[in-house]
């Protein structure tokens, strides 16, 4: 048994699992673990005997609380979800059925535990532990942000298709109707980066996408935004070196 902060989380286990649309899991009694399921792709809806329900999307995560007779409903084309099983000691979740809006963050640090867990690449249970105690400290994160991330969702899309002009933060933040320093924590649990990093990894991706049609470097970097060449460069180089 491994705790976090006041969670304490012992027997984990992990499934992955596609089914057809249409394809309804009806539970037979009510359930002895905890679950959290990541909707991967597809649409499911989570039923409760007491009628309440919620309905995830694709990179959407639900938390189901042990002693929930849940049936699941398969909406989508195609439905694709990896789940974690497991028993609390200590702390809770969350005391509910609950759904956790989508969240880069949290997307990838499952689908890497996913890609480990279905090629076998780690065996022992401890190692996923440490990641689902990430994924917990992501999710909590994540709600108690969830109002203010509904609120520069519109802002990220305005970084989208303004990321060659000169953005102040305190600007975007005005737009977000927030502080700017409630606006950058927010920004940071949404992209994992600060407003700032994502509109020069924008430029960065899309000066070489001109720089792979023929334009020259020099061109591009202006194009996107950067009159410093040397600038754009020690950019171009860092965000490569964090891919690796």
């Amino acid at each position: 048994m491994q705790t976090y902060g006041e969670i304490g989380i012992k027997n984990l286990r992990m499934s992955s699992a596609a089914h057809r649309e249409g394809y309804i899991h009806q539970a037979k009694k009510p359930a002895t673990f905890d679950t959290l399921v990541y909707i991967k792709n597809g649409t499911i809806r989570f039923e409760l005997s007491d009628g309440t329900s919620v309905c995830a999307f694709e990179g959407e995560t639900v938390f189901v609380p042990k002693g929930s007779a849940c049936d699941i409903y398969y909406m989508g084309e195609k439905n694709h979800s990896f789940s974690f099983f497991f028993e609390t000691t200590s702390g809770c979740i969350a005391k509910k059925i609950t759904a956790y809006t989508n969240n880069p963050r949290i997307t990838e640090l499952i689908e890497e535990a996913e890609t480990e867990y279905s090629e076998r690449t780690i065996i022992n249970v401890n190692y996923y532990i440490s990641y689902f105690y990430k994924l917990v400290y992501l999710l909590q994160e994540s709600s108690e942000a969830a109002k203010d991330i509904l609120n520069i969702v519109p802002v990220i899309r305005y970084i989208d298709k303004n990321y060659s002009n000169s953005l102040k933060v305190s600007e975007l933040a005005k737009m977000a109707g927030m502080s700017e320093s409630a606006f950058r924590k927010a920004f940071n649990i949404y992209t994992g980066m600060s407003p700032i990093e994502y509109r020069n990894s924008l430029r960065i991706r899309h000066a070489e996408e001109l720089m792979l049609s023929g334009v020259s470097m020099s061109e591009a970097a202006r194009t996107v935004g950067f009159n410093n060449i040397t600038f754009f460069n020690r950019k171009a180089k860092s965000l490569q070196d964090e891919e690796e």
